[in-house]
């Protein structure tokens, strides 16, 4: 492995923006990664029925080209649960994320090798029904197995690869790590079943795939994210049809900024469907610091039931509006106030949006007592108009209020609409454990010019926006402060600080020379 020390790596890492630091430990990631693709290809298949005979598997598995990809996790800056209502959230990649070698293979078997979970791969074969059973929810390979099973039923008849992955993404921290794994097997099943040398001869941010399929049912950028949350959620996309899922409610905002983000950029975003609305200048004297709580956020067990009924309060309450997400109601509100049908903008006045919002809440409650005798399943009353409160408020108010602040360098601003944010979630979202509400506090104390939780809730990370020359020293105090007063989650705890980096995507086109390198 000793060709991982070569500049060709550290160059293209350099490339694409990472600092010596990043460029150090990712180095270190692809060496691992390409340590167990050549430990596979030494001792054979380790194989279920899929691969069973040694020669027959490496005949199949000839390597072809290998390729690098780096897809990062994200932060969500504001914008709490509100993609799968039909909102916006303000959004970017972190420094933190997923390395993958992706080798072609000749026959339609897939490999998926971790190196940090199991020493036996997910075996896969694209062409072989049935498919294998994905595992109870917290196994990690429930993601490339779902993922992979509904590329297979989307997109038959499609080539192999193998894929090493290893990761300095905290798992289960918010920073959709689940979500990055799903993107990665996307990644490299789309690379090795197209023509790879026009295609991803350089690193970009999306573009629009060249198969029939794609063209017919994923036309925009937009669309692609979407599908990509629709492997999570199970919903059929298109003409494309959906399955179980992993058994999340979520929506599409963690693949499009693992995949859409943009270095030194922030990215506004709305959905269902999805736009990328605008590219905002992170300012170069800024600094994230992320503060990941120890507390795990998995969407898993309880925790997955906490996540979608998040998503199930905002459902019921739309519907009870007479609309399919909480935008369309509210659309639908605003209009039938101004009796003009023209849609309306983001952004309110404080006493503009407080109006509309006790008038919808008034609607709500009217509807709710028409049908709380006619349906067993109904949810409480005042959880509902909680849910809308606080999708309207964040929505509305927030997401364009910070979305201003980071253009105009409001740094005011910034603090008070972070703060707003948090406040919302701990009151009236209520998806914060005393972990991630403690961080949020500690960071102001130390100086931070805002500071909000962000992902799923119920545990996870915390992020801090600081001027990068106080950032040392204010990561080490933030950590010092909250470990002193949660000493029990010093081992999962952990912060690290970046600035926006981009989406996912393939190394430049001298990593297409790795093969030959580390001699597979």
């Amino acid at each position: 492995m000793e060709a991982f020390k070569t500049s060709a790596l550290a160059d293209a890492l350099k490339a694409i923006g990472l600092d010596p630091q990043d460029v150090s430990r990712k180095s270190k990631l692809f060496a691992l990664a390409a340590k167990i693709l050549k430990g596979a290809r030494d001792e054979g298949p380790r194989t279920e029925s899929e691969v069973v005979n040694r020669d027959e598997e490496r005949g199949g598995g000839e390597a072809g080209p290998l390729m690098a990809f780096v897809v990062p996790g994200r932060i969500e800056i504001v914008g709490k649960h509100t993609d799968y209502c039909g909102g916006s959230s303000l959004l970017c990649a972190t420094s933190r994320g997923i390395c993958m070698l992706v080798a072609e293979r000749k026959d339609s078997v897939v490999r998926i090798f971790s190196t940090k979970y199991d020493k036996n791969p997910v075996i896969f074969n694209l062409d072989k029904r049935p498919y294998p059973e994905a595992p109870s929810n917290g196994h990690w390979s429930n993601y490339p197995i779902t993922t992979l099973t509904r590329l297979a039923e989307n997109f038959p008849g499609k080539k192999g690869f193998d894929v090493a992955l290893a990761s300095d993404l905290p798992g289960a921290a918010g920073m959709s790590s689940s979500s990055a794994v799903v993107c990665s097997v996307f990644l490299a099943f789309d690379a090795v079943n197209k023509d790879i040398s026009n295609a991803h001869a350089q690193r970009t941010h999306t573009h629009i795939k060249k198969m029939r399929e794609f063209k017919e049912n994923l036309p925009t950028e937009g669309d692609l994210y979407e599908y990509l949350g629709c492997i999570e959620n199970g919903s059929t996309k298109n003409n494309l049809k959906g399955n179980k899922g992993v058994g999340t409610f979520g929506g599409s905002e963690d693949h499009t900024a693992i995949i859409a983000s943009r270095k030194d950029s922030l990215i506004l975003c709305s959905y269902r469907p999805t736009i990328l609305h605008s590219v905002i200048k992170f300012p170069n004297d800024l600094e994230f610091v992320v503060g990941v709580s120890g507390v795990e956020a998995a969407k898993t067990g309880d925790a997955m039931k906490l996540f979608n009924d998040q998503a199930l309060r905002a459902s019921q309450a739309a519907s009870l509006l007479g609309a399919p997400c909480l935008s369309m109601a509210w659309e639908n509100h605003q209009k039938s106030l101004r009796g003009d049908g023209k849609k309306t903008s983001i952004g309110y006045e404080d006493k503009e949006l407080d109006q509309s919002l006790k008038l919808i809440l008034d609607t709500l409650e009217r509807k709710w007592n028409i049908q709380q005798h006619k349906s067993r399943d109904l949810l409480p009353l005042e959880s509902l108009k909680s849910r809308v409160s606080h999708f309207v408020i964040e929505n509305y108010k927030i997401v364009p209020a910070m979305a201003k602040a980071f253009r105009n360098r409001d740094l005011k601003a910034l603090a008070k609409f972070s703060a707003l944010s948090q406040e919302m979630a701990e009151t009236t979202l209520r998806n914060q454990v005393k972990a991630t509400a403690a961080l949020a506090k500690l960071a102001c104390k130390h100086g931070a010019i805002g500071a909000s939780a962000f992902g799923a809730g119920f545990g996870g990370s915390v992020w801090a926006l600081v001027d990068r020359k106080n950032t040392e020293k204010f990561m080490n105090e933030w950590r010092e402060d909250y470990l002193s007063i949660f000493p029990e989650n010093s081992s999962r705890a952990s912060f690290f600080s970046f600035q926006p980096q981009d989406g996912g995507g393939l190394l430049g086109s001298e990593m297409l020379q790795m093969a030959e390198l580390i001699k597979l």
